[in-house]
């Protein structure tokens, strides 16, 4: 999903802006006219690196297999989890 930045107008005249994700423009469009929001721009929403590793919305590209012993660890993990009774 993007992030949209929008400014716009409400029933009363008031101004008012916001973000809103959604995927495309015309879905922004869609929820602002259900909101009874008249728009006046909306824009994508430029993300900082930060933003972009909470979000997830872009990930680092993967480096290679898993180890072994990585592998082992999780299983490890996970057989506790069962033995533990956790669905």
């Amino acid at each position: 999903m993007t992030t949209f930045r929008y400014q716009g107008f409400d029933a009363t005249g008031q101004k008012t802006k916001g973000e809103l994700a959604a995927a495309t423009r015309d879905e922004v469009e869609r929820r602002l006219a259900h909101q009874n929001i008249t728009p006046t721009s909306i824009l994508v929403a430029k993300v900082s690196k930060s933003q972009e590793d909470v979000t997830g919305e872009k990930r680092a590209k993967r480096r290679g297999k898993v180890s072994d012993t990585d592998r082992a660890g999780v299983l490890r993990d996970l057989a506790t989890m069962v033995d533990a009774g956790v669905p």
